[in-house]
């Protein structure tokens, strides 16, 4: 994630260290770069001087990236949003602090996002949408307006919202299902996989006349 992030950010910020837990580090560099234990990186990188941005995933329901902010928070450091060029945000939408918004997500008007959330590509927020902390919507996600969405919950590829509902926190909606009404916190919604024809492709585009 840290790796995949610093190729993200490079057009609008130079990444200049990266930082972790000091009984995990293996190495002293990462791709190129230092690497070091986040218990005294103030020490080498100083909070008056660098801002910093927590990338990590959805590991134990977004617990672990909350976590992280917090402390990164509690040092001094101001944890910088990254917003793509591409992204549609509307003057009156509200973000807190370590948002990630990949390309071309539109978050309309009259929405507020939390801290520590992660929006991939071409996510859609519909208007007056309140998303909590520590989310993780990935690509395709559609929300609809004026649903409240709790913290540390996550949206599979293509999952969905209704317009209106409660989402409560640490609910998991699996990719390509459509959440209809509130949940309860820690709710799991999913949706039958696809079924595998008995036919093989050009055997079946024959006989759908397609080819």
């Amino acid at each position: 994630m840290a790796r995949m992030m610093a190729e993200i950010v490079s057009p609008q910020y130079e990444t200049v260290a990266f930082t972790m837990e000091q009984r995990l580090i293996e190495s002293s560099t990462f791709c190129g770069l230092p690497l070091l234990p986040f218990e005294n990186v103030e020490e080498h990188y100083a909070p008056s001087c660098y801002r910093m941005l927590v990338a990590v995933g959805y590991t134990g329901m977004n617990r672990i990236r909350v976590e992280r902010c917090a402390m990164a928070r509690a040092k001094g450091y101001e944890l910088a949003n990254f917003v793509d060029s591409t992204v549609r945000l509307y003057p009156s939408t509200q973000l807190g602090d370590n948002n990630i918004i990949l390309e071309y997500a539109v978050i309309h008007p009259g929405s507020r996002l939390g801290s520590a959330n992660f929006l991939s590509s071409h996510v859609n927020l519909g208007h007056g949408t309140m998303l909590g902390d520590g989310c993780w919507l990935n690509g395709g996600v559609a929300i609809g307006g004026e649903t409240r969405i709790g913290d540390r919950s996550v949206f599979g590829m293509n999952a969905s919202a209704a317009h209106g509902i409660e989402v409560a926190p640490k609910t998991f909606v699996a990719a390509n299902t459509f959440l209809a009404k509130t949940s309860s916190e820690g709710d799991v919604y999913l949706s039958e996989q696809a079924i595998r024809h008995r036919l093989k492709s050009e055997t079946f585009l024959k006989l759908m006349k397609v080819v």
